[in-house]
């Protein structure tokens, strides 16, 4: 293997990683419910949403379709790594801060009862 491949190579993993996550089938683009504009998401019931913030930082996020508690997730795709961040309510838009510098990519996944 040519070394200057592995950071396309761990990246193609970090992504498969991810889409294994979540139900990528359940999801479209949905843009407008986030900030950022980069937002896939099944926002029915039992909902899940991915997130995109390009520069890090802070994101709002229209969680408004959505009833109950999210699990909250951050993910690096620079290195990877995911952090667990709690919970948030739905029904209303809620505001995210990624817990590192950097672009980042919020996973919010209903909570099952």
């Amino acid at each position: 293997f040519d070394p200057k491949w592995d950071p396309i190579r761990k990246s193609c993993g970090y992504t498969l990683r991810l889409a294994e996550a979540v139900n990528l089938a359940a999801m479209t683009p949905r843009n407008r419910l986030s900030s950022t504009n980069y937002c896939l998401a099944n926002a029915a019931p039992g909902g899940e949403y991915l997130v995109y913030l390009p520069e890090g930082g802070k994101c709002t996020v229209d969680l408004s379709a959505t009833p109950g508690k999210l699990a909250v997730e951050w993910f690096n795709p620079s290195t990877g790594m995911s952090t667990a961040a709690g919970t948030a309510e739905g029904k209303s838009k809620r505001e995210f801060t990624a817990p590192f510098d950097g672009d980042a990519v919020l996973s919010l996944k209903a909570k099952s009862s």
